[in-house]
């Protein structure tokens, strides 16, 4: 017989911006699915929402607990933030984004885009509107939270891969690059940017950096 020592897993408890006074369904998109059990309804009882005050403006942290049948406990952590709609929150939001653009290790891809020309073509021009009504700041506050939530911040260094040992007859030319490979979360492969400095006869540091600042641990 088969041990069964595999959890649930949650889906769906994606990190949520509300606006201060909201209404809140912790089940709302939720489902959890185990590979014995199968599909399993999630009851309020399975979400602690003890700290959340959907009144305060803040930041605020959820749990989802859920054992299977035979005693395998999934814990999931859900960040739910409470924002002002008004000018103040708008302008807090737009910092945000406009310090997670700044950020020297986001990943410049469609999302990044999308954030910048939002922040020109909605949520600027929003802001400097004195006639703004609750309502367009209240949606120019969750969109930019939502494309905040989607950018890619890449903290991950690359890869370095060196032959176990290498054996040069003295005398012999010998690349140092030889054998050694490089690769990357994001970048892919970054081999043709390794850089060797040669600090004596019996010792040489390899170097690299991603694309994203990161770098490798010398060796």
């Amino acid at each position: 017989f088969a041990i069964d020592a595999t959890p649930p897993v949650i889906s769906g408890a994606n990190d949520l911006t509300l606006i201060v006074g909201s209404t809140f369904d912790p089940l709302a998109g939720v489902t959890a699915n185990d590979n014995i059990d199968g599909d399993i309804s999630l009851t309020l009882a399975n979400v602690n929402t003890t700290s959340l005050d959907l009144n305060q403006v803040g930041s605020y942290t959820i749990s989802y607990s859920l054992t299977d049948a035979t005693n395998n406990t999934v814990n999931t952590n859900r960040t739910i933030t409470i924002v002002s709609a008004d000018k103040a929150g708008l302008t807090t939001a737009l910092n945000e984004a406009e310090a997670s653009l700044a950020n020297p290790k986001l990943v410049l891809n469609s999302d990044s885009e999308a954030l910048e020309s939002y922040l020109t073509d909605t949520a600027n021009p929003v802001l400097a509107n004195p006639n703004a009504l609750t309502s367009q700041i209240e949606a120019v506050i969750i969109q930019l939270t939502n494309i905040v939530s989607n950018l890619t911040i890449d903290n991950q260094p690359p890869i370095l891969t060196l032959p176990a040992s290498t054996s040069v007859v003295v005398g012999e030319e010998f690349d140092l690059t030889n054998g050694l490979t490089a690769a990357d979360n994001i970048d892919g492969d970054l081999t043709s940017d390794i850089t060797i400095t040669i600090t004596n006869q019996a010792n040489e540091i390899i170097d690299l950096v991603d694309f994203n600042t990161n770098t490798a641990n010398q060796v």
